[in-house]
């Protein structure tokens, strides 16, 4: 087990897990798999991200407030997660939902971690922020601002729980 290292106060513990993100060819197809294998549902339509260059797909167990899988394919050859797909690796980031995402960013900053894009409104959130970082293990972060949905976006569809 390891050492506590006092973080418990830390921004970050104050969220929640709010997805698994999972990098794949073929987000439809993959989806599938999952609910033959898990019997796991699909609970948004495919939605396309173009300033990140993805295409995402939500699956729920069904449970109240249990953790979605988020399948991510690449929507264009030059897509960050077609490059992360030749690694042959499937796990892709975690997301957390937090109350303050300035003051998280603040803290990952603090303790090493490297903050990869600046908040932005998401596509797939109905305009919430979210933001990018990376961990000094070199694991990916999306940080999820909880709240309202801006609708600045003029989406629409309603937010992906």
């Amino acid at each position: 087990m390891l050492a506590s290292t006092g973080a418990s106060d830390s921004a970050i513990l104050n969220g929640t897990l709010h997805h698994i993100g999972v990098a794949t060819p073929n987000a439809l197809l993959d989806a599938k798999e999952w609910q033959l294998t898990l019997g796991l549902t699909v609970v948004s339509d495919l939605i396309y991200d173009p300033i990140h260059k993805v295409r995402v797909l939500f699956l729920s167990d069904g449970k109240k407030n249990g953790t979605l899988i988020e399948l991510v394919e690449p929507a264009s050859e030059d897509s960050p997660v077609g490059a992360f797909l030749k690694t042959k690796n499937r796990f892709y980031h975690v997301c957390y939902e937090v109350d303050d995402l300035e003051g998280t960013l603040q803290h990952v900053r603090a303790v090493g971690a490297l903050v990869l894009e600046q908040p932005m409104s998401a596509v797939a959130y109905a305009g919430r922020r979210i933001a990018w970082c990376c961990t000094r293990a070199g694991n990916f972060v999306e940080l999820l601002e909880r709240g309202v949905p801006s609708r600045e976006s003029g989406d629409p569809r309603p937010a992906v729980p």
